[in-house]
């Protein structure tokens, strides 16, 4: 990083660190513990926070393929809708 800085100043930076541009998202633990329902808080940690499957797979304790369902049925759930 430093040579970049001394050899092209003006050149903006493209690629930043996950940590630093998801930096205010709310810990797994409390999504899952402020809402009711497990796939529209599964939905909303994936959606809306981009948090990976597998974070969301090790902090539930629970297979991979069921989180990809519960996104599928809250997807197809939201789907339906919206027509």
């Amino acid at each position: 990083m430093p040579n970049l800085k001394k050899h092209q100043p003006n050149r903006p930076i493209k690629e930043l660190p996950r940590e630093q541009t998801q930096a205010y998202r709310p810990k797994l633990k409390v999504l899952f513990e402020k809402t009711g329902c497990i796939g529209s808080a599964i939905s909303e940690a994936y959606h809306r926070y981009g948090y990976g499957m597998s974070e969301i797979v090790k902090d539930l304790n629970v297979h991979y393929s069921t989180v990809s369902r519960r996104l599928k049925w809250m997807e197809d759930k939201m789907r339906d809708f919206k027509i």
